[in-house]
């Protein structure tokens, strides 16, 4: 499989395809991107969060290790009192708080709209991630664009609702197993925090058997997310290209993994390279952002308490503030939007030409089609292996 002409390809959709465009933000929008970690720096007041041993003058490291985990075990009995101690007080705070009757139904119309964005958020979700995913199949086949408004016939059909069947039947047991070894974790925890009591050296040798227990798990976890990852938009593009049912599609996907693993791996190791290099090229991007918005948003700030102040309005310092603030979230979020909903089409469209390519649907329906992107010339063929 050529990579660097798949790679050409699919930028050439981002670039010369932009009703692609909205159905990539729209899929930005709904779904989880990649997080962020924070750095903690370390000074001499944080030393005492940290086991260590101190050696005493003509005494043996086993004494000083013993006295080491006698202090720590003491310490960690005296956070898990405080910690139950604050737990009780927060439940008896909480149980005596008496609601009043027009705070139940403001309750219930938060809960009912944040359901209710929810929802939509998932349909508009779903309806972006299947428009994406024909218009660049049928492209591949009839060489013509479709319109937003095709986009939108094509996204709402019946292969949406089964990509959400898909993802329920992947999610939840997943999300059941991991509950389940939490849960066995803290049961097997839990005693040994009452061993440290009466033996402090097993009770802690116990602990970091148990913590490497857990790492294993992690990476283990993290082997099955990466192979989730692997198969899914091929699972997904076997539901929707190739109309197949919600089992068959799965068994599709996973057979392709299994039977062109290199190939499919090329193109995993292509879109972990754009999603960790993403955070990293928009970066100087959002601070360009905000300082746009930041200029737009002050001078209609002023203008806004200008007017006000003419007018001799009461708040028009609040009005002023609020109309600033607005402006500069407008500005970061629908630039963020915009630049994630080129990613997920670039994404999109990499990952369903690598499907056509490794089912063969290329070479068979694009040998006679080589119509060009209005204004621009032909396309180069998808891939070649």
């Amino acid at each position: 499989m050529n990579y660097t002409q798949l790679v050409e390809k699919s930028w050439q959709y981002v670039r010369k395809y932009r009703a692609l465009w909205l159905f990539g933000i729209f899929v930005a929008l709904t779904t989880s991107s990649w997080g962020t970690g924070t750095l903690y720096g370390l000074n001499d007041e944080s030393r005492q969060n940290w086991f260590y041993v101190e050696l005493s003058p003509g005494e043996e490291f086993s004494e000083s290790m013993e006295r080491a985990v006698a202090r720590e075990s003491r310490e960690l009995e005296r956070a898990i009192r405080e910690a139950n101690a604050g737990l009780e007080k927060a439940a008896e705070e909480l149980l005596q708080i008496e609601i009043e009757a027009n705070i139940l139904p403001l309750f219930i119309g938060i809960a009912v709209t944040l359901i209710t964005a929810y929802l939509v958020s998932r349909v508009i979700g779903y309806l972006g991630r299947t428009a994406l995913i024909k218009m660049v199949d049928d492209y591949e086949k009839t060489a013509k664009q479709s319109s937003v408004r095709q986009g939108f016939r094509l996204g709402w059909s019946r292969a949406s609702w089964r990509l959400f069947v898909i993802d329920l039947l992947i999610t939840i047991p997943l999300i059941i197993l991991g509950l389940g070894v939490m849960a066995l974790f803290a049961l097997i925890i839990m005693p040994q925090f009452a061993l440290i009591g009466e033996n402090a050296v097993a009770g802690f040798a116990a602990l970091t058997l148990t913590g490497s227990l857990f790492l294993v798990f992690i990476f283990i976890a993290v082997m099955v997310a990466a192979g989730l990852s692997m198969a899914m938009p091929l699972v997904r593009r076997s539901c929707v290209i190739e109309n197949l049912g919600v089992v068959p599609s799965m068994r599709r996907g996973a057979a392709l993994v299994k039977t062109q693993f290199q190939s499919v791996k090329g193109s995993w190791l292509i879109a972990v390279g754009v999603r960790v290099a993403y955070p990293l090229v928009v970066a100087p991007i959002i601070l360009l952002l905000a300082a746009v918005g930041i200029l737009l948003g002050g001078l209609a700030a002023l203008l806004v308490g200008g007017i006000g102040y003419l007018l001799g309005a009461a708040n028009f310092l609040i009005s002023a503030s609020v109309v600033g603030a607005l402006i500069v979230l407008f500005v970061l979020i629908s630039g963020v939007a915009l630049l994630g909903g080129l990613v997920e089409t670039f994404l999109s469209a990499l990952w369903t030409l690598t499907y056509r390519e490794l089912r063969g649907l290329a070479p068979q329906e694009k040998a006679s089609k080589s119509a060009a992107m209005p204004g621009e010339a032909a396309m180069k063929p998808a891939v070649t292996s």
